[in-house]
């Protein structure tokens, strides 16, 4: 199951990918997704090892443009949905689909200021360099050592 859900966070090119990513998902990212009852067996155990494995998906930011600014790992504080509400998404003008490249740009983040007071945490978050490369999805194992993601490793 472990390969299936890395599948889908790294858009492997495949028919099951690309369907699940227009009909299963609708454009939220497979974090956000709540299992349904009557959901198949098997994206129902795909979708209940999300929490299993995600500590050990580490997203490296190039250009921001793939990696979702709430849901994805991708600072050390683990995702932001985490910490900031979606009340408060909303009402900054972003939504749950932005990516890292939507609140971050040279001069440093787009978030509104009072963010920085509200959530304190957020202070401890230093921002990404954009650049021209893609972002990038590694396995970080127990030992916190980047590795070639295979089922072996999980």
């Amino acid at each position: 199951m472990s390969y299936y859900l890395w599948s889908l966070i790294t858009h492997k090119q495949s028919l099951w990918v690309k369907w699940i990513h227009e009909y299963r998902l609708n454009s939220k990212s497979v974090w956000e997704v709540s299992v349904q009852s009557m959901d198949s067996w098997g994206w129902r155990k795909i979708l209940h090892i999300r929490d299993i494995i995600r500590r050990y998906i580490i997203h490296q930011i190039g250009n921001g443009s793939s990696c979702s600014a709430w849901y994805d790992t991708w600072c050390d504080l683990g995702p932001l949905a985490n910490i900031v509400s979606y009340r408060d998404i909303n009402s900054a003008g972003y939504s749950t689909t932005s990516k890292v490249h939507d609140v971050v740009d040279q001069s440093g983040w787009k978030w509104p200021a009072n963010w920085n007071l509200k959530y304190p945490i957020l202070n401890l978050i230093q921002p990404p360099v954009i650049n021209n490369e893609d972002d990038k999805v590694n396995w970080r194992d127990a030992d916190g050592n980047m590795q070639q993601f295979s089922v072996g490793t999980v």
